[in-house]
């Protein structure tokens, strides 16, 4: 489900999978390339071999040219500006699954008991050789329970708020001093910071521009993998997701009244129901173009460069869902790479459900039509 989430709704670029059941003929065929691999040379297959085929199915994954973050020593190469924006984008999808095992942030995931390279695991991101192609790995998915989750989503929100609307770099430090701790690099922290900031501030305007009908895709997704609990898992996402739609709505008006303070209005009375979210970016046509074609990996920035458009005002309620009608919707025909190559994004088209929006525009078009 994150790997999924991950080029749905970020357009990260992480490894793809498929599952192999035990019915299948391929199946028996690796099972029986591997226990020849070890016969042949007059070997046991050792208990990890035996124990990968108990199961009721296998997991392909694709291989990844990269390195884990190690020592420069080792072999990691430099890391630049564009290395810390992916890994900020990263950051906010671990933020959305509740991912403690990859980078660390102590006022989200409290582990004061540790020392900060410990708090992390490096081999969960991998870098490529070029710069800025980093790849995030082996995702760990944390549901908690109803009271946990709504002190997580604080947590959540107030880091991000010190982030993005009070200029508070002190969260960001944990990331950067991780990454010189054990790559010994030495990176410039200013520069990575502001790596990061551009990363995150990223990934939270993605989030916002799926956001609106996201809710039916991930349970569509979640159906499909599989996962037992649907219900808290997606009301964890959908809580965070709709803490960074305040935030980008905060920040856009913070930037367009000359860096108002938010401090003030910070207080726990406040519901997402007084914010007012402009609506999201429209698609690039070269998106829209391919939004057809399943198996599209869609993980180049230029997919979001479209500016913010002002025509209509959505509204968000306590739940940080959206009651608006005129949504963005994602193809369910997109799905068919999902798992295996990932999924294009869509408005919508023939392969959805049309809007109230979009069925009361075909009504009015059929009535003109009559009296014409």
């Amino acid at each position: 489900f994150p790997s999924i989430l991950a080029k749905r709704l970020y357009c990260i670029k992480t490894p793809a999978f498929r599952v192999i059941p035990k019915c299948h003929d391929e199946y028996t065929q690796l099972q029986t390339s591997i226990q020849r691999l070890y016969t042949s040379q007059g070997l046991e297959p050792p208990p990890t071999i035996r124990d990968l085929f108990d199961g009721a199915g296998l997991v392909m994954s694709e291989f990844v040219k990269g390195q884990p973050l190690t020592h420069v020593s080792l072999g990691q190469r430099q890391l630049c500006c564009e290395d810390f924006e992916q890994i900020g984008v990263i950051f906010v999808l671990d933020l959305v699954i509740n991912n403690t095992d990859r980078l660390p942030c102590r006022t989200v995931w409290r582990r004061d008991f540790m020392r900060l390279q410990s708090q992390g695991n490096p081999g969960n991101i991998l870098f490529g050789p070029r710069k800025g192609e980093v790849w995030p790995i082996d995702h760990e998915l944390m549901v908690a329970s109803p009271d946990c989750r709504d002190e997580y989503v604080a947590r959540v929100r107030d880091t991000m708020r010190a982030i993005l609307l009070q200029g508070d770099d002190s969260p960001l430090h944990d990331i950067v001093d991780y990454v010189n701790l054990l790559s010994g690099l030495g990176v410039d922290r200013s520069s990575s910071v502001g790596g990061l900031r551009a990363g995150i501030t990223e990934g939270l305007r993605r989030a916002v521009l799926f956001f609106e009908d996201e809710e039916n895709d991930m349970t569509f997704i979640l159906e499909r993998v599989g996962i037992k609990t649907t219900s808290a898992m997606l009301g964890q996402v959908m809580a965070v997701l709709g803490v960074f739609c305040k935030i980008m709505a905060r920040e856009t008006t913070t930037n367009l009244t000359n860096h108002r303070d938010y401090t003030g209005s910070k207080n726990k009375s406040e519901t997402l129901q007084d914010l007012i979210i402009p609506p999201p970016p429209v698609l690039h046509p070269a998106l829209r173009a391919a939004h057809s074609a399943p198996g599209v990996l869609t993980t180049t920035h230029h997919y979001f460069e479209t500016p913010l458009p002002r025509r209509r005002l959505h509204a968000w309620d306590d739940s940080g869902i959206s009651s608006c009608v005129g949504r963005i919707r994602h193809s369910s025909r997109d799905m068919g790479g999902v798992g295996v190559q990932g999924g294009g994004y869509s408005q919508v088209s023939s392969g959805t459900k049309p809007t109230k929006t979009r069925r009361r525009r075909q009504h009015q078009q059929q009535q003109h039509q009559q009296q014409q």
